[in-house]
């Protein structure tokens, strides 16, 4: 097996590219779901669980992309991905926001991590990376 060395710059970089396409990514979903509720009478508990899947999906793509621009240690860019789209998130949140922290806070930063994982992970069976 080849010895796969990657430096901080190139790890950091696919990161924040990674980070960056899941900030696009849950955007746009936003605005296609905001005219999808707005053209019907949506209950709030349909709108929480879209902002779930929107979560997770954007997790999912920046994950995905940060393995595939890294081509090595995918689990890590993957991780590093979400942890960055995370934390952009939590701090936004808490400028918006200011009642604190909530098990919703973990419940979302379990899933981020989760799917950004698995977005990172599914790079590798796709393409000839390594984990």
């Amino acid at each position: 097996m080849k010895n796969y060395e990657v430096n901080a710059k190139s790890f950091l970089k696919a990161s924040g590219i990674g980070a960056a396409v899941s900030h696009i990514a849950s955007l746009l979903f936003t605005v296609v779901f905001a005219l999808i509720i707005s053209a019907g009478d949506i209950k709030d508990s349909v709108i929480k669980a879209i902002s779930f899947v929107i979560l997770c999906i954007s997790a999912f793509l920046g994950g995905f992309l940060a393995a595939k621009i890294l081509k090595c240690k995918a689990l890590f860019a993957g991780l590093s991905s979400g942890g960055i789209y995370y934390l952009t998130l939590a701090v936004l949140s808490a400028a918006i926001n200011s009642h604190g922290f909530s098990k919703m806070f973990l419940i979302k930063l379990a899933l981020t991590a989760v799917f950004s994982a698995l977005g990172g992970i599914v790079t590798t069976f796709k393409e000839k990376t390594v984990i």
